[in-house]
């Protein structure tokens, strides 16, 4: 019989399950992604098809010079087709890259004032002729945040706008259909009923009828919070902005992560959070609370990591029918590791927490999940030191 321990934090049910029902296995050595070995890769992002084949994106800055990359790989892990994207001394990155169950993929783009967004069939070349832009006008600078594409072929995407004049930055959003037409004009997101928000960074999951939901974090009244918003497909507002979780005891609150389940819509928005000020003993805690299609909470807070990260870490989670997958980086014993725990789509725990670098040395961060069918995951990372010169992605299969 299976039993819960529940703490009950400022109101809310802090659920810890003491019965750990299977392990994550890692199926291999960890591979390395980038091609080049020299200068520093980073930033990966990556998306997986229901075949199994999978999408890896990379940004590379060698003495100066920016280079981004997309790899697509069949399911045996082999190279289909490599995309190059010559930033030469500009500024220029990859910042996300969504997939559907057939192997449509989106990916977005940021230079150093506009952001873009660009769709490829599932051999990987590209369904337009440029890089389409998503920012109307040039008031601002606009940096890309992500995208989803859903099964049907609708993309949804965020981007941001930073001010050239004084220090505010504005969150936006819009759908387009992968047969090439847009769904919805550009939305600025209003951060009703917490008006004054300077947005520091977002995220973006959809279902399959299209509705989909933006989590962020903002500044706001000189304190850091996470929030979400929930639309239509089209960009009308579903449920209006709503804190993820606040209380006098959260200091502040960092990365932040949504994941939809593909077909009920239920979503899990995971976080960083800091419950009292930066300094020596005072730990990031990975934390994650469960919503329903409609955007109501349901179910209470779960604490993912144990062992609390001295540094911010960063996050990733998985939702669908094999339930929540979450990954993260943690600064422990002098460097950072990257791991990763299961839950039940209920949210009781699955599996212990899993290291998933072996190599060890140095640091090991911005950690990223995908699923490749069944019970087989697939993590990227970027580690320091590993390939020889710098930073690298490298790759780890996982089974849950």
């Amino acid at each position: 019989m299976k039993t819960s321990i529940h703490v009950w934090l400022t109101g809310l049910a802090l659920s810890i399950s003491p019965m750990i029902q299977a392990d994550i296995t890692l199926q291999g050595d960890d591979e390395l992604v980038n091609t080049q070995t020299q200068g520093q890769q980073y930033f990966p992002r990556t998306a997986a098809a229901a075949n199994g084949n999978f999408v890896i994106s990379y940004n590379e800055s060698n003495a100066g010079i920016n280079n981004s990359y997309i790899k697509l790989f069949d399911n045996s892990g082999q190279t289909i087709r490599q995309l190059n994207f010559a930033g030469g001394t500009t500024s220029f990155s990859i910042n996300d890259v969504a997939m559907n169950a057939y192997g449509q993929f989106a990916a977005v783009f940021s230079d150093s004032d506009n952001a873009y967004v660009q769709l490829y069939n599932a051999d990987g070349s590209p369904r337009f002729g440029q890089f389409i832009r998503l920012n109307t006008d040039q008031t601002q600078r606009y940096f890309a945040d992500s995208v989803a594409i859903n099964d049907s072929g609708d993309v949804t995407v965020t981007w941001r706008g930073q001010s050239r004049t004084q220090y505010k930055v504005e969150l936006y959003t819009r759908q387009l259909q992968f047969a090439g037409y847009w769904i919805s004009n550009p939305v600025k997101i209003a951060n009703d009923p917490y008006p004054g928000a300077i947005y520091q960074s977002s995220d973006v999951a959809m279902q399959a009828n299209g509705d989909f939901v933006i989590a962020w974090t903002a500044l706001v009244n000189n304190k850091v919070r996470a929030y979400k918003k929930d639309f239509y497909r089209g960009a009308a507002v579903k449920r209006n902005s709503t804190k993820v979780y606040d209380t006098s005891s959260v200091y502040v609150q960092g990365t932040v992560n949504v994941t939809q389940h593909p077909s009920n819509g239920d979503y899990y928005i995971a976080w960083s959070q800091l419950n009292t000020g930066y300094g020596s003993g005072n730990y990031w805690r990975v934390m994650a609370r469960k919503y329903r299609a409609s955007g109501s909470s349901t179910g209470g807070l779960i604490q993912v990591n144990e062992t609390t990260s001295m540094w911010q870490p960063n996050i990733d989670a998985l939702f669908d029918d094999a339930g929540l997958f979450v990954a993260w980086s943690a600064y422990i014993n002098s460097d950072y590791d990257v791991y990763a725990k299961s839950y039940t789509p209920q949210g009781s725990i699955k599996s212990a927490t899993t290291q998933l670098n072996r190599y060890t040395s140095s640091n090991q961060d911005f950690v990223q999940i995908t699923r490749l069918g069944g019970n087989q995951l697939m993590a990227t990372w970027v580690s320091n030191g590993q390939d020889g010169d710098g930073r690298g992605v490298y790759r780890q299969g996982l089974q849950d």
